[in-house]
C-alpha cells in the first residue's frame, strides 16, 4: 500500500481544532485506517450501500449479511437524511426501500435487524398500522412525507445495506516530533485508490534510535 501525499490532523471537537507542531529528529508510522467499501458511503462510524435490486425484506437482509453487515438500521435525522440524500443522487427519485425494522416477534415492538435499540420513531402519518394485520417490516420513503412505514415483507423493494467501517492497515512515515498529546485518533488525508478521507483507528509513534513507541512509553510509565 503506497501513500503518495499525506496530511495528518488530530481530531478535535468543532471550532476546536488544531494541528499538532512537527520538530525535526523522529521519524513516525502512523497505520491501521478505518474505511468503507468502494462503493459505499461513510457517515458517523457506518458504510450505507443502496441496491436497487428488488427483494422480500428477507431475502434484502440475507444480501446484506453476505455483504458483511444488515439492512440499515437509523438513529437519527441525520442519518435519515444522508441515506435518503445517496438514493436520490443515484435515483433522482425517492422509491419505497427497505430498512432494517421489523415487528414480527411481537407486534407493535419494534426491532432492528442489526440488534441496535429501536429509538428513532419517524413514521409517517397513520403509521405503523398494519394494514390487514400482516405488515411487520419497515420501508422508508412513504408518503409526501417521505417517512417510515410498515408494509408487507413479502413485497419486493430495493434496499439499503448498514456496515460498520472496516480497518485496512498502511503507513505513513514523517520526519519530526509531534508534540500534540492527542495521538489516539488521527484523520488522514492521502492519496490512496484515487483518494479520500480515512479515519484512523489506531495511531503510534517510533524513535527509530529506540524503537519505542508511544503506547510502549506510556505502558512503562504507568
Amino acid at each position: 500500500m503506497a501513500l503518495t501525499r499525506a496530511a495528518v490532523v488530530p481530531e478535535a471537537e468543532p471550532g476546536n481544532r488544531t494541528e499538532p507542531s512537527v520538530q525535526e529528529g523522529e521519524s513516525h508510522s502512523m497505520e491501521t485506517y478505518t474505511v468503507c467499501p468502494s462503493g459505499w458511503t461513510g457517515f458517523s462510524g457506518r458504510c450505507f450501500l443502496y441496491v436497487p435490486t428488488p427483494l422480500s425484506w428477507a431475502n434484502a437482509e440475507r444480501n446484506c449479511q453476505n455483504r458483511g453487515g444488515n439492512l440499515a438500521s437509523v438513529h437519527s435525522f441525520n442519518e435519515h437524511h444522508v441515506i435518503q440524500s445517496m438514493i436520490w443522487r443515484l435515483t433522482h427519485t425517492y422509491p419505497l426501500t427497505w430498512l432494517g425494522g421489523y415487528d414480527a416477534t411481537q407486534e407493535g415492538t419494534w426491532f432492528w435487524s442489526d440488534g441496535t435499540p429501536f429509538r428513532f420513531n419517524f413514521w409517517s402519518p397513520g403509521n405503523p398500522n398494519n394494514y390487514r394485520g400482516g405488515q411487520h417490516c419497515l420501508q422508508m420513503n412513504y408518503g409526501d412525507h417521505k417517512k417510515f412505514d410498515d408494509d408487507f415483507c413479502s413485497y419486493s423493494r430495493p434496499f439499503i445495506c448498514a456496515r460498520k467501517r472496516w480497518c485496512e492497515t498502511g503507513e505513513l512515515s514523517l520526519r519530526g516530533q509531534l508534540t500534540d498529546s492527542s495521538l489516539s485518533r488521527y484523520q488522514f488525508e492521502f492519496n490512496l485508490a484515487g483518494g479520500g478521507v480515512r479515519l484512523l483507528c489506531k495511531a503510534s509513534t517510533v524513535n527509530p534510535q529506540t524503537q519505542e513507541s508511544t503506547e510502549e512509553r506510556h505502558r512503562r510509565r504507568g
